[in-house]
């Protein structure tokens, strides 16, 4: 039975906290928690409050226990309603001291931002939650004294703590593999990959890839970004070593779309430059259109590739992207839309070219920008998408087919290999081929994007037995370009061949189709294999192979993540330049110099130059 002349016994609203516990303990974190759900506010400009579904969870408990401890407290409880309080109130202690500290740096810059609107309230919502929530223990402690009940605090604070810990695992796990991954030291920057490629969570890492803050709400995390800040620009390049995929050729973190309906601004740091960028909101691909013809005999394609961009911001927006041209494909035309006008491109250096975009961009008139960037890859930056409006541009294409024999040619379908802009699933790209010759494939078809870039994005053109083509040389009437096709007669059988594959994930792909391939070579060439893995992997270059053992290697071989090929390529051409006796000898030297230089760094420090030391 309760005491009721217990001088400790709290009796109605007021000995419970009154207004002040309905305000700041109840209702200013569930102004939080739906603020941040439908703005992503906080997650944009400093660091995500609620990466899971889990951690809404969490912050709505702490309201509604609150609420019911309040109840409870206010109207007498029992010893049942209090032992359940008590675990409630603790859990709630936990969860909101956690997340007070999180905020704790924020609190005296709201306090001034109040003036505004009153947002500056919003990260007082886990310091509010957790006085009242103290306040309200310490009626609990009173009842439990009065009535000589088992009280415990540090229980039930902990449990709260722990939950939080749990849900932030792989946040955190991500957060340590990303520090391991861009360690100086070779061997820990492998544990780092091996740990993000195994365990690390791919959300968590594709938000640390945009420019802000990534820190979540995992204590260990936030200690990691604080002392050792991992850059946007290394996050990306850890995102693709971890997944093999562009950071942006993904959509952005569910944090960012959530909040997109709500933001007003959002500043594009890689406008201008050559970087594609992050994903920027409300920007997205409108329409897009193929139309092409094939010259099967003279075995050519001309493809134009129309595309509309939208911008719905109320500021004007770069679309930037990056192309994969069909091989051997080449650009001979480019076209912008200018105030209902078609304006053909102009064609100079890429210093020129860069320079002169650069220029006009500052200006904030309509340029486009076509440049390479690398084998049969082209960059495109479009300025300005007008604020509500759109911006279209045509970029014409000559594309050589691909014979799989002298009656047999294939063209590709160029697509997006990076972007910072949307392609709605419900756009699908229009593409029209025509030729004199038969054709079979995507002739005639409405695409979605992501076929685009699949096997079946192809065009193939049945041709007759001519093996030469000309034309007339458009730089001087008084010449003609004169091409030939070889016949396999012509074909000089190589003694040699260094086979680099890329190790990277999206390469499990096309294992099964390059191992047939190589199946076929035959066994008096000398067959030598090189994977691109986190470096160089030439383990299986030291003897060679036939046909059939190489392709079984390379369908048995792990494909994970995304590499540089660089190293490999150059490992390849090593081994390919040598002569057969001395590629024994040029792979011991190899092995050599690599054990000297590692020896060397981990030994000492490379010496200050002497321009160093005399700035000093």
């Amino acid at each position: 039975m309760t005491n009721l002349d217990n001088p400790f016994e709290p009796r109605g609203w007021a000995r419970a906290g009154g207004a002040a516990l309905l305000i700041f303990g109840i209702g200013l974190p569930i102004a939080a928690l739906f603020t941040e759900l439908m703005t992503g506010m906080c997650a944009d400009a400093l660091f995500d409050p609620l990466p899971t579904p889990l951690h809404a969870v969490l912050v709505l408990f702490v309201a509604a226990s609150n609420a019911w401890v309040w109840f409870v407290v206010a109207k007498r409880p029992n010893r049942r309603h209090h032992r359940w309080a008590t675990w409630a109130n603790a859990i709630a202690i936990g969860v909101a001291g956690v997340y007070s500290v999180m905020f704790l740096p924020l609190l005296p810059l709201s306090t001034l931002a109040i003036l505004f609107y009153g947002l500056g309230l919003l990260p007082w919502a886990p310091v509010g939650a957790l006085i009242s929530a103290l306040r309200l223990r310490v009626h609990l402690e009173r009842y439990a004294d009065a009535e000589r009940l088992p009280f415990s605090t540090w229980k039930g604070i902990l449990l709260g703590i722990a939950l939080l810990v749990v849900i932030d695992v792989p946040a955190t796990v991500t957060r340590i593999g990303a520090h391991m991954a861009i360690s100086p030291v070779e061997a820990r920057q492998a544990r780092g990959l091996s740990l993000l490629r195994t365990f690390g969570n791919e959300e968590t890492l594709l938000r640390m890839c945009y420019v802000r803050s990534a820190k979540s709400t995992d204590l260990l995390g936030a200690f990691l970004d604080v002392s050792a800040p991992i850059t946007s620009e290394a996050a990306r390049d850890l995102y693709y070593r971890t997944t093999g995929r562009a950071f942006n050729s993904v959509p952005p973190p569910i944090d960012m779309q959530r909040g997109q309906s709500f933001r007003w601004w959002q500043f594009d740091s890689d406008q201008g430059t050559g970087n594609v960028g992050e994903r920027l909101d409300e920007l997205w691909l409108a329409s897009s259109r193929l139309d092409g013809s094939v010259a099967a005999d003279a075995a050519v394609g001309y493809l134009e590739w129309t595309m509309v961009f939208r911008n719905a911001s109320f500021q004007q927006r770069e679309a930037r992207t990056q192309i994969a041209l069909p091989p051997g494909a080449v650009v001979s035309r480019v076209t912008l839309w200018v105030d209902g006008e078609e304006r053909e491109a102009a064609f100079a250096g890429r210093r020129e070219t860069t320079a002169a975009y650069r220029a006009v961009v500052s200006q904030r008139r309509d340029p486009v920008l076509v440049t390479s960037a690398g084998p049969d890859r082209i960059s495109l930056q479009l300025f300005p998408v007008p604020s509500q409006g759109e911006m279209k541009v045509r970029i014409g294409m000559t594309i050589p087919l691909t014979l799989r024999n002298i009656h047999e040619g294939v063209m590709r379908l160029p697509y997006f290999h990076e972007r910072n802009f949307d392609v709605r699933e419900s756009l699908r790209h229009s593409v029209w081929i025509e030729s004199k010759s038969k054709l079979t494939g995507m002739v005639r078809a409405e695409v979605k994007d992501d076929e685009l870039s699949g096997r079946a994005a192809k065009v193939t053109a049945t041709r007759g037995d001519l093996n030469f083509a000309w034309s007339p040389d458009t730089r001087d009437a008084a010449y003609i370009v004169r091409q030939t096709i070889l016949d396999d007669a012509s074909v000089v059988r190589p003694k040699r061949m260094v086979l680099v594959v890329d190790g990277s994930g999206p390469m499990s792909a096309m294992a099964k189709e390059l191992a047939q391939s190589v199946a076929h070579v035959p066994d008096a060439v000398d067959l030598r294999l090189v994977f691109a893995h986190d470096g160089v992997d030439d383990s299986r270059a030291v003897s060679a192979y036939s046909g059939s053992d190489a392709a079984r290697e390379i369908r048995s071989y792990d494909y994970v993540g995304g590499h540089d090929n660089t190293a490999a390529l150059v490992r390849g051409l090593d081994l390919a330049s040598a002569q057969p006796e001395k590629v024994r000898d040029l792979e011991a030297e190899w092995d050599r110099r690599a054990a000297e230089f590692t020896e060397l760094s981990q030994r000492e420090p490379l010496p200050e130059s002497p321009k160093k030391k005399r700035a000093k």
